[in-house]
């Protein structure tokens, strides 16, 4: 059962409320599925919550940070929602994360999902690797929408990705001021078919900025 009308949205460009506007309110649409990578405490800032508690869609979301994935778990429980806990790498196995002051270094030279700082002790807590197509998407045929919105690098996250899975609106949060390049990412897109949207977010951000 729908309840749109009473649930608040959360993300931090209300890029939430548009998709909603502009894709699933008419007709209403009360029977989707929304993957969030990068959910934080499932809260502060996660576009999903209004579909899932507004729209009872199913909400797949990934946390690296360990403190943030314990808060999530508790604010995200019921039936339709499942968390998973790691972070995205290259290479993998694992990522080290300093629980101190909630900090992530790849191991040797990989690339992962997450901001990095090189402050992290070797011997620091491990983060398991994940991945898209094998621990997020695993028997899932349809998204509705994918969001990606990671601390680090998003190239990681859609690199494992099984491009059979249909996905209808991604919604990706590109930095280009970390210094990274993302015409990898674009390219991949575009090779499987997707296209940027003509409609214009800052449309619906609080501030034009």
């Amino acid at each position: 059962v729908c309840s749109s009308d009473l649930i608040p949205t959360h993300g931090k460009s209300n890029q939430d409320d548009a998709i909603y506007e502009i894709f699933y309110s008419n007709p209403l649409n009360c029977c989707g599925t929304i993957v969030e990578i990068g959910a934080g405490d499932g809260v502060e800032g996660s576009a999903s919550y209004f579909f899932d508690f507004g729209m009872n869609w199913t909400s797949i979301l990934t946390e690296a940070d360990p403190k943030k994935y314990s808060a999530l778990v508790q604010n995200r429980k019921g039936k339709k929602a499942r968390a998973v806990q790691g972070a995205f790498c290259k290479d993998g196995p694992y990522a080290l994360y300093d629980d101190a002051f909630s900090r992530f270094k790849p191991v040797g030279d990989d690339i992962i999902s997450e901001a990095v700082s090189m402050d992290v002790a070797d011997t620091a807590q491990h983060v398991p690797c994940i991945r898209l197509d094998r621990d997020v998407l695993a028997g899932v045929n349809h998204v509705n929408v994918m969001m990606v919105h990671v601390s680090g690098d998003p190239w990681p996250v859609l690199a494992t990705m099984n491009w059979e899975t249909i996905v209808d609106i991604w919604v990706l949060e590109l930095d280009e001021t970390k210094g990274l390049s993302h015409a990898t990412l674009r390219a991949a897109l575009k090779i499987h078919g997707y296209v940027q949207a003509k409609w214009d977010i800052t449309l619906w951000c609080d501030a034009p900025n």
